[in-house]
């Protein structure tokens, strides 16, 4: 896939905001033009600090690559953290795809909201229990409702004119 470039005519470099890139932008930014007249100084390209890595830099003095790397563990050489790469889920018998942190989509929420794996019971009461049961004087979408609860879907039943 190829990344579209800066609409100054003279500019090869990639595309940031509103059809520029960074340089650009920020000019058009701060002075309403981007001075497409005033040629921007040359980008230079430094190898990366680290060795024997053969990137460009990008961020002190190191490719984006090892920055990130020393950012988030202080050391550019440092492995990668271990993560759990696993292409379905890691919840005993579940062989859905994984989505985040090992676990499928499922597993992953019911982990974020209950803190385990298991299914938690409702917190609220249904039914008679519930503080808004309103006994016979309901409309029609419960009274339907309870219907179908009881008995099941209309489709499981023949019809009652043409036995059909």
């Amino acid at each position: 896939m190829t990344r579209a470039t800066c609409s100054v005519s003279t500019c090869t470099r990639v595309v940031a905001a509103v059809g520029y890139c960074h340089a650009h932008y920020y000019r058009w930014k701060k002075h309403g033009d981007p001075r497409a007249h005033i040629p921007l100084p040359p980008k230079p390209e430094v190898p990366c600090s680290v060795d024997p890595c053969d990137r460009i830099a990008e961020s002190n003095g190191m490719c984006s690559l090892h920055d990130a790397r020393t950012r988030r563990t202080g050391e550019p050489m440092a492995g990668t953290p271990p993560l759990l790469r696993r292409s379905t889920c890691s919840a005993e018998g579940c062989e859905t795809k994984h989505h985040s942190n090992g676990w499928c989509e499922m597993h992953y929420q019911r982990m974020k909201r209950n803190g385990s794996l298991e299914l938690a019971a409702p917190n609220y009461a249904t039914g008679q229990r519930s503080g808004m049961w309103r006994g016979d004087e309901v409309t029609y979408k419960p009274a339907h409702f309870r219907v179908i609860r009881l008995r099941g879907s209309a489709s499981l039943h023949l019809c009652a004119n043409c036995g059909g």
